[in-house]
């Protein structure tokens, strides 16, 4: 290229305009963008659509605290479901499973030696439980895959 700087340099900048447009284009119309929120993810669950089971959680030894949630709302939790867990080593409940949610299980235990926490989910209709069981040292938190029998 012969010629003055100044038309170089323009002839540069023009190139890279030609490639950074298309490159800006793509960025700002990112499909991150246009997702929904998880709220309205929520209310896309029809009140019906959910399915009645029993959860049975068993723990050796009983943990310090312990939850089961699904789509981040709690379906076991608290100091009745502790005091079950301390007292039989044993915490029972009846909820509502959403449909396409796996099942997420935290439990804190007071030291690090090696805790058991067995996690059983029973439905209402003649279909076999599905069962787990969890080891961890102080903390555990793990997800529950539940197939596509166990919701409706």
């Amino acid at each position: 290229m012969n010629g003055t700087p100044i038309l170089r340099i323009a002839l540069v900048l023009l190139a890279l305009a030609a490639v950074l447009l298309p490159v800006l284009r793509i960025t700002l119309d990112s499909p991150v963008s246009k997702a929904e929120p998880p709220t309205t993810k929520e209310k896309a669950v029809a009140p019906g659509a959910t399915r009645r089971a029993t959860l049975l959680l068993r723990a050796a030894p009983p943990p310090l605290r312990c939850s089961v949630s699904q789509h981040g709302i709690d379906l076991l939790h608290g100091e009745e479901i502790a005091k079950n867990l301390h007292s039989t080593g044993e915490g029972r409940a009846a909820v509502d499973l959403a449909p396409g949610e796996d099942l997420v299980i935290r439990a804190t235990w007071g030291n690090d030696e090696s805790h058991a926490l067995g996690i059983e989910v029973q439905t209402e209709d003649a279909s076999p439980p599905l069962e787990k069981t969890f080891w961890s040292r102080h903390t555990l938190e793990d997800v529950l895959p539940l197939p596509e029998a166990f919701t409706p």
